[in-house]
């Protein structure tokens, strides 16, 4: 793997082929909303971070992935400023590029129910996230974790179990139009609320 800060804002990492398959990022389409595949990045991100210091913890990314004639690929990380939705939205639709925001995971079920055994499911799964419960009209419900302190997030794969991962770039959207019902600790207030 090589690395090269281009500016403050943009990095570009140099994968091969080994580097590729150390990560588990082989195969063409990778779905930058997929929780397992937002943990691979992370791990990646933060070897960058280890060898060049670039820092992106908490910051709104825009990853590019190129695959290289060796088997390899070459990955743009760029930090972003705020967008619109239907900017997001056109990033999103574009083959090998994805809005990777760092730190949130959110997943969303449209029954309570799937929320308390999602929360039950994450009861002695350690982690130090911070997670909130939103509630929108007519749609469901949002379960969003995110990290405290610039730091990364656990692990979080059993809440694919009972509920849909959604892109953490609708963070800012759930906070301003969900009605929030827990606002600080929700698995740790719904767990004891089970019993």
């Amino acid at each position: 793997m090589e690395i090269l800060v281009i500016s403050e804002n943009k990095l570009k990492i140099m994968l091969e082929r080994s580097d590729m398959k150390k990560y588990g990022l082989l195969g063409s389409d990778l779905n930058y909303d997929d929780p397992p595949t937002r943990q691979k990045l992370l791990r990646v991100l933060e070897h960058a971070k280890a060898e060049s210091g670039f820092d992106a913890a908490q910051d709104k990314l825009l990853v590019q992935l190129y695959p290289s004639k060796d088997g390899g690929s070459e990955m743009f990380v760029t930090r972003l400023p705020a967008l619109s939705v239907s900017a997001e939205q056109s990033i999103r639709r574009s083959k090998g590029i994805g809005v990777f925001v760092q730190g949130v995971e959110i997943f969303f079920t449209s029954d309570f129910s799937s929320v308390l055994r999602l929360a039950a499911a994450l009861r002695d799964v350690p982690h130090t996230e911070r997670s909130r419960l939103y509630f929108e009209e007519d749609r469901g419900y949002y379960l969003v974790f995110s990290a405290q302190d610039g730091g990364t997030l656990s692990p979080l794969l059993p809440a694919c179990e009972f509920a849909d991962a959604v892109p953490a770039a609708l963070a800012p959207y759930i906070e301003e139009y969900a009605v929030s019902l827990i606002g600080e600790n929700a698995v740790e207030v719904l767990c004891e609320a089970l019993g």
